[in-house]
């Protein structure tokens, strides 16, 4: 799966470089030379690929742009899964953006620094609202326009910031979403899945863990004072967009840490935004 980081020190600016982002159609730019007010898909298919190749590139590109589906098709010419129907994974994360994300940034990158790596350096801060779930490449658009039209339900209806609580175990540090604020959130997480089965008819499953930002886990037992002490100046009051984003992955690699983005819309909902995990990016932004 795609890794994606907060722009900033290195090793974060290193993964979010793994991103790639699906934009909503409206949002898209018609680029010189490209076929006039066609989509994506329609450029794609003039110049002469197959429909399901040029489904599979935009998915596997985030849809983020022509020339980017077409770097992606060149580059998978001799890939002997080029034509292979299997669809990619999505899943929809929170993502902190402001003076948390940075501070959480910084937690990061000191407790790698400190300590070495642990699992939770693999992938971004971020917040799981539901399971991975497949999506047929031709259905990518409509699964961010489900997204969108979640968001813009949803719009001001979240605290601001979200409250957090400090978790410590022996081999876990992480930051949990108090009861009343996770309601709310797997309420908009219920209403999304809703949508998307409406619009795509994929099923997506709720996320079966409490809601919570997890900070360092399987690490050694020797550094948990140091882990702990470096978490506890995390100001979880700091202000923060939430943004509500669809990632998507190869199902092929989802043992590996490779992701992508499936676009961002820009509604406003202030605790959560749009996210998707792999190598393509599908979805809006919320915030309350």
């Amino acid at each position: 799966m795609a890794q994606y980081g907060a722009p900033g020190p290195l090793g974060m600016a290193a993964r979010e470089e793994l991103y790639s982002k699906v934009t909503p159609r409206r949002a898209r730019q018609q680029r010189p030379g490209t076929v006039k007010h066609g989509s994506a898909l329609d450029v794609l298919l003039s110049m002469g690929f197959p429909r399901a190749r040029a489904q599979k590139a935009l998915a596997s590109t985030g849809g983020r742009s022509v020339q980017a589906a077409c770097d992606w098709l060149f580059s998978h010419v001799g890939d002997p899964f080029l034509d292979d129907p299997l669809p990619r994974e999505y899943v929809l994360y929170l993502r902190p953006t402001g003076p948390l994300a940075q501070k959480l940034s910084d937690f990061w990158q000191q407790s790698k620094q400190i300590c070495g790596k642990n699992k939770a350096h693999n992938i971004f801060p971020h917040i799981t609202l539901c399971q991975f779930f497949m999506c047929e490449d031709s259905k990518v658009d409509a699964l961010v326009e489900a997204l969108q039209t979640t968001v813009g339900r949803w719009r001001c209806k979240f605290s601001s910031p979200l409250p957090l609580e400090l978790y410590t175990s022996s081999n876990f540090i992480g930051l949990f979403v108090k009861e009343e604020s996770a309601e709310g959130l797997k309420k908009f997480a219920a209403d999304f899945a809703a949508e998307a089965a409406s619009k795509t008819e994929v099923h997506v499953e709720p996320h079966k863990k409490q809601l919570h930002v997890t900070l360092a886990y399987h690490f050694q037992a020797s550094h948990l004072p140091t882990l702990e002490k470096l978490a506890q100046n995390i100001d979880v009051k700091l202000g923060c967009d939430w943004v509500a984003t669809i990632f998507s992955r190869d199902i092929r690699f989802a043992n590996h840490e490779v992701t992508s983005r499936c676009g961002p819309c820009h509604s406003q909902y202030h605790q959560v935004q749009s996210l998707a995990h792999c190598d393509g990016n599908v979805g809006p932004k919320v915030s309350p």
